[in-house]
């Protein structure tokens, strides 16, 4: 059974769709030999994770008020395309780095295979700043480019990201924190790094 809630995965509407059934088991997929620990921890601590599809939100939060019977962690679909986004993007960067002598500025204008990895990042950073979804033009990469190597390693990095994460947020949990936005920033700063070991 996966860790994330994915209602009718099929339906939504996303160049990420393809990755979604990857992201739900995301952490057991890094860490197979402790899977069934980590989803004794969610069961036994009713916490629930559920991928928020509908609403256009950067969103990978924890909600600190249980909501009958569980705890849950939000999860946006946003965020989740923004995440592949800049995982192809440095993922790109950096495949292309080692062609260039050491000091080389690499930018579109000069390395011309680097010019669709810019642009997706660029899409990626204007919708987060505009808290919105990304509007993703056909010609950009996604990730079910499957015969791009780039695009395969990108997949990868993406689910170590997504397992960090979900890990992350149900470690608030588990440790009681609190919502950052209602306590002081030392404790909220003592609070993420605790949630990340």
């Amino acid at each position: 059974m996966p860790l994330v809630e994915l209602h009718e995965p099929d339906r939504i509407r996303s160049p990420v769709r393809s990755l979604l059934r990857r992201f739900a088991d995301s952490p057991a997929i890094i860490a197979r030999e402790r899977e069934d620990e980590f989803k004794a921890i969610v069961r036994d601590n009713g916490i629930r994770v559920t991928l928020d599809a509908e609403r256009n939100k950067f969103l990978f939060c924890m909600d600190p008020v249980p909501d009958g019977e569980a705890k849950r962690v939000w999860v946006g679909l946003a965020i989740l395309e923004r995440i592949w986004a800049y995982a192809y993007s440095f993922q790109r960067f950096y495949d292309v780095r080692g062609e260039h002598p050491q000091g080389t500025l690499l930018t579109p204008a000069n390395t011309n295979s680097i010019a669709p990895a810019w642009a997706l990042m660029n899409l990626a950073y204007r919708a987060e700043v505009r808290k919105e979804r990304m509007a993703w033009p056909s010609e950009l990469p996604n990730p079910e480019w499957m015969q791009d190597e780039t695009v395969v390693l990108a997949n990868n990095f993406f689910i170590s990201i997504c397992a960090f994460m979900l890990t992350h947020e149900v470690a608030h949990f588990i440790l009681n924190h609190a919502p950052i936005d209602v306590v002081p920033p030392d404790q909220a700063i003592r609070e993420e790094y605790a949630a990340d070991t």
